[in-house]
């Protein structure tokens, strides 16, 4: 979705809109023989625009891949996310994809996933050359971009977190990144740095840990006060 605004592709399908309406109303207004293609001409501008659509749904899923992929995610996510809103969507035996304002979802989960292996095969021989001071020659196996988690820049990321507004505009609270020290656990953060144990839950699951997840100093947590 973020591809999409980046590329501006709503205000150009709007606008690409308009000039289809304006050619339509303009075949009205030329008289009665005109006016019978105006079914005609509906027709193919809706089938021209879904073209477009699935076309730029092919470019957001492009953006969005390379915008995972240097913020630090694991690319072959976005395959396995489409895979599951598939799964969330089937619609009935025959469900025709040219009436659709989406690609294929099958094709979009290959070329998608494809595009990500290319991805995190560049990143494993970028770290074998680093290793080699950026000498001689380095390959990728299959089993390596399988193995691969990539490069989670999740410290980076957490610390553009820090101070940003949460909860309701009624009595907000912000959220804060806390450094984890020696002999820190979750209960002993929810006691110390919040003053509530029983916030305890609450912790845990805004850092997808569980509650008795040991910690390691230096780990970085999102807490909310």
């Amino acid at each position: 979705e973020i591809g999409h605004v980046c590329a501006r592709h709503s205000a150009i399908q709007l606008s690409e809109a308009l000039g289809a309406q304006v050619v339509t109303l303009a075949a009205m207004a030329a008289g009665p023989d005109a006016r019978e293609m105006v079914p005609v001409t509906a027709s193919l501008f809706q089938t021209i625009m879904l073209g477009y659509s699935r076309e730029r749904e092919f470019q957001a899923d492009d953006m969005g891949l390379s915008y995972m992929h240097r913020a630090g995610y694991d690319p072959m996510e976005m395959s396995r996310i489409l895979t599951h809103l598939r799964k969330k969507s089937q619609g009935p035996i025959g469900y025709s994809v040219y009436s659709s304002t989406h690609p294929d979802i099958f094709e979009r989960i290959s070329l998608s996933r494809s595009k990500a292996k290319l991805m995190l095969a560049l990143d494993i021989t970028t770290d074998k050359l680093k290793q080699k001071n950026g000498r001689g020659e380095a390959g990728v196996t299959r089993e390596e971009i399988t193995a691969y988690k990539g490069k989670v820049s999740e410290d980076e990321y957490k610390s553009h977190l820090e101070g940003l507004l949460y909860g309701p505009r009624e009595n907000p609270h912000r959220i804060h990144i806390y450094s984890v020290c020696e002999g820190d656990t979750i209960e002993s953060i929810a006691e110390n740095v919040l003053e509530d144990r029983s916030r305890v839950e609450e912790i845990a699951e805004l850092n997808d840990l569980d509650p008795n997840s040991p910690l390691r100093p230096g780990q970085k947590l999102k807490i909310i006060y």
